[in-house]
């Protein structure tokens, strides 16, 4: 990213037109992502036979994580107690929860379909993702019918002809709960409480997206720590990620590092117990 302006503070970077092209073509090597900039933002349009057929809408300015790459706003996160609390059958063949993402949703003036990632405390609205299919059979995914009687904002089935691996986009607000009433079972029984305005899962992403990039202000003294670490064999796999300082290497057990206070003062502690050859 030779031409990159990184702001002084290290925490954001300004892309050009042709990185953000080439951060966003590996994501479908089928169908690449277009990349239009207009005055303030970047628009990442996917549209294909497996894309969600949105116009994303990125700021031009990116968040940096510790690990020196750039924090991707398109990246979704994974969590039952989110998806599950829905009440949708999302009709999934994977093990794995529905990946979501944090935003607002909207029709534009000329008809397009617009997604625009946000903090999770200032989103209105959650893009789902579902993926189903494959060669065992199983759910197939849902059907545009059943999206609509939920009161799905948007839905998307996204297949193939074959009946490969497949996937459903949804759009739902924040806070949505799928509220069924059946009148034989229920009799008059009626939902009495209301969706909340925010949340309970809301504190807990709205934290993990501060955390990503707060950690960024310990960059420089992990930097410079993580070399003793390597140098010594209890460190030796030891790796940045954005989440976590990975810590792995001969008889011991990985430790995990959250970048805060205290996962600092735990890695200093440890590199100092190697200067003092306290740890052999």
């Amino acid at each position: 990213m030779a031409n990159s302006n990184i702001t002084t503070s290290l925490r954001t970077i300004t892309m050009s037109l042709g990185e953000v092209r080439d951060f966003y073509s590996p994501y479908d090597a089928t169908a690449p992502s277009s990349v239009i900039e207009t005055v303030t933002c970047f628009l990442v349009n996917r549209f294909g036979k497996y894309q969600p057929n949105l116009c994303f809408v990125i700021p031009k300015v990116f968040d940096m994580g510790i690990d020196g790459k750039v924090i991707d706003p398109l990246k979704g996160d994974r969590d039952e107690a989110v998806t599950g609390e829905m009440n949708i059958d999302f009709r999934s063949t994977k093990s794995y929860s529905p990946k979501f993402i944090f935003g607002d949703y909207w029709v534009s003036k000329k008809g397009t379909r617009c997604f625009r990632p946000k903090r999770p405390k200032e989103a209105k609205h959650l893009l789902i993702e579902v993926d189903w299919g494959g060669p065992f059979g199983g759910p197939r995914g849902q059907t545009q019918a059943y999206a609509s009687s939920v009161g799905a904002l948007y839905f998307r089935r996204a297949s193939s002809n074959g009946g490969g691996v497949s996937k459903d986009y949804w759009v739902v607000p924040v806070g949505f709960k799928n509220r069924i009433v059946d009148p034989e079972i229920d009799g008059d029984a009626t939902w009495e409480e209301q969706v909340a305005s925010t949340p309970d899962y809301i504190a807990k992403y709205d934290a993990e997206w501060e955390y990503l990039r707060e950690a960024i202000r310990f960059k420089d003294e992990v930097d410079r720590l993580v070399p003793e670490l390597r140098g010594h064999p209890i460190g030796r796999g030891c790796y940045i990620n954005q989440h976590l300082l990975v810590i792995t290497g001969g008889n011991c057990p990985t430790i995990h590092i959250k970048y805060n206070q205290k996962g600092m003062n735990q890695l200093r502690e440890m590199v100092e117990k190697i200067r003092s050859k306290e740890v052999m």
